[in-house]
């Protein structure tokens, strides 16, 4: 079989794949590499997102906008999201937020609002 290198129409393929199983969206305060130390703090619960959730759009993928809200403050700072499969804790996509300074929780009722988009 002759060397035949990934299409555009394989990578988009892919991406359709990937966002097509549920997974959970959370948030992480630490981040070295790789590994991630997820965000605690009352009110805070990863959030589900489904296929329906996502536009594609060649390849790039971006999720419908999704808040985590919390009920009392955090003396964490938030540094970005993560997400993973609903049956495993292991990240499959991990993105700092692009803002200079990480997210403070100081108020009860105060929220993070993320639009999760992958891009190949």
């Amino acid at each position: 079989m002759p060397d035949t290198p990934l299409t555009y129409a394989g990578r988009a393929d892919q991406l359709e794949s990937f966002v097509m199983r549920d997974m959970l969206l959370r948030l992480f305060f630490t981040r070295s590499g790789d590994t991630v130390k997820e965000t605690t703090g009352d009110g805070y619960a990863p959030i589900k997102l489904k296929f329906a959730d996502w536009t594609l759009d060649g390849l790039t993928a971006v999720a419908k906008p999704k808040t985590f809200k919390f009920t009392k403050p955090i003396d964490q700072s938030i540094g970005g999201y993560f997400c993973t499969r609903p049956d495993d804790d292991t990240p499959i996509y991990i993105e700092d937020f692009a803002s200079d300074e990480p997210y403070t929780i100081k108020r009860a009722g105060e929220g993070v609002a993320v639009t999760a988009k992958f891009k190949l």
